[in-house]
């Protein structure tokens, strides 16, 4: 899954790199957009469609707004993601000495569908991209351009290439999350993120999180709050979660994790410890208990705990 994204990442950062191409053409021409939707198709597998205004800056930073923006995978019905505005701002200097150095990528109203049937596929799957489905879709004269990103993107289906971020925001985000194989579903509403120094090459960065989570079957929604401090290197297939701070009230758990094996078995190690917290006011907080009882006249608390956890394999 990480990988998926990240390839779909790698397709929008072409996005800036065909606006050169097309600096001296009128900006919100269905042509520029048929040479971007065919960029995103041809170096992801996915289909892009832009219903909305498309602005483009070259000074300071090479910006890239596109409005009302919808993705979907040519093989399923279901619409994959969509926002109603995406900021792209790529480093000119950087770009041009090789490098992936993003100074903002900020979405707003960012809504993500993910499904899993009963086989266990995801709506996300896609073949291998191919430069053919494109060619009968393109406006007259997009040839060479699609051409340019065929080539930008040969690389992309080996090791992720360096990508960083110095400004990664999402307001108002939400994703509706069904595996019928497992018969699970889960929704995020009311999702804000914002990190600085973003980076997959182990490099430290801060992450600032809070959402809505609905479990099919509680009664109400559960706020949830996360903070921490991460190292990923992706390519090697590890990630290091230090300074965590979770939060569902009236729980606080704090600690460190250890992902590792991200490209083959996933094993976790870490330590998480909790502050003292009223045991019925967090099955309250979760749904589970939603009426007084006369056990609620003694306080119940749960005292700090720790749990350090060795090895655990999971395979995804």
């Amino acid at each position: 899954m990480i990988k998926k994204f990240a390839r779909l990442l790698l397709g929008l950062i072409l996005l800036s790199i065909v606006a050169g191409v097309i600096l001296l053409m009128a900006v919100n021409s269905d042509q520029n957009k048929a040479v971007i939707q065919a960029a995103v198709l041809s170096s992801t597998g996915y289909e892009l469609t832009i219903a909305g205004d498309m602005d483009i800056a070259f000074f300071p930073s090479i910006g890239l707004t596109l409005n009302d923006v919808r993705l979907k995978n040519p093989t399923s019905p279901q619409e994959l993601a969509s926002t109603t505005a995406a900021l792209l701002q790529v480093d000119l200097r950087a770009l041009i000495s090789g490098e992936i150095f993003i100074r903002e990528l900020s979405t707003d109203d960012f809504h993500i569908n993910y499904y899993i049937d009963a086989t266990g596929k995801s709506n996300w799957d896609v073949e291998t991209p191919g430069f053919s489905n494109t060619t009968n879709s393109l406006a007259p004269g997009t040839q060479s351009a699609e051409q340019q990103s065929s080539a930008a993107s040969t690389d992309t289906n080996s090791d992720i290439a360096s990508v960083s971020f110095e400004h990664l925001r999402i307001d108002n985000a939400s994703i509706d999350i069904q595996d019928l194989s497992q018969g699970l579903r889960y929704r995020v509403k009311n999702l804000n993120l914002a990190s600085s120094n973003t980076n997959i090459e182990g490099n430290p960065f801060d992450v600032d999180v809070n959402l809505t989570f609905l479990n099919n079957g509680m009664t109400k929604p559960i706020a949830m709050g996360f903070r921490g401090d991460i190292i990923a290197d992706i390519n090697a297939g590890n990630i290091d979660v230090q300074n965590i701070s979770f939060n569902v009230t009236p729980m606080l758990l704090q600690g460190d994790l250890h992902i590792s094996g991200l490209n083959d078995d996933i094993t976790f190690e870490g330590s998480l410890a909790s502050n003292d917290f009223d045991v019925f006011g967090l099955l309250q907080t979760i749904g589970i208990r939603e009426t007084g009882s006369e056990l609620d006249a003694t306080t119940h608390t749960f005292s700090n705990f720790r749990k350090t956890t060795g090895k655990r394999s999971s395979k995804l």
